[in-house]
């Protein structure tokens, strides 16, 4: 799974915030999304279905362009950062799994982010292991004929 951080626009805000989540170990692969579109950046075509997405919002105007983006947003993990609670019922609206606000203290969104990063590995290692069980079964079942 890729963890990716995005904004819509450069703030004071979001560059103090994002340099906190630097100093999380769980966070040192972060990929830093340029501002500007979402999508059309090269980097953004790393994303994939399932991936951590952190979306840094400063205010109501930055929150626009991601709600019309929604449908798109529906196949990643979404994690919204709000500077304030004005938004934050709009803010629900793209189905976020965690909602965290920039003046908190980092340690909340850090446990869900490890917890999120050690399910997907888990569930990767039950997938090999299935898969190595039927390759296996496989193997075995040819050698009997």
């Amino acid at each position: 799974m890729n963890i990716f951080f995005y904004t819509p626009c450069e703030s004071v805000a979001a560059t103090h915030y994002l340099g906190q989540l630097l100093q999380l170990s769980v966070l040192k692969k972060l990929m830093i999304l340029p501002t500007g579109p979402l999508f059309h950046s090269r980097l953004a075509l790393k994303l994939r279905n399932g991936d951590l997405l952190l979306l840094f919002v400063a205010n109501e105007d930055e929150l626009d362009p991601l709600l019309r983006l929604r449908n798109e947003l529906n196949d990643f993990c979404i994690i919204v950062i709000l500077t304030g609670t004005n938004s934050i019922h709009r803010a629900y609206t793209l189905q976020p799994r965690f909602v965290v606000f920039h003046n908190e203290d980092t340690i909340k969104l850090e446990d869900f982010v490890e917890k999120k990063v050690r399910t997907k590995t888990v569930l990767k290692q039950k997938i090999r292991q299935h898969n190595m069980k039927q390759k296996i079964q496989k193997h075995q079942g040819g050698e009997k004929c």
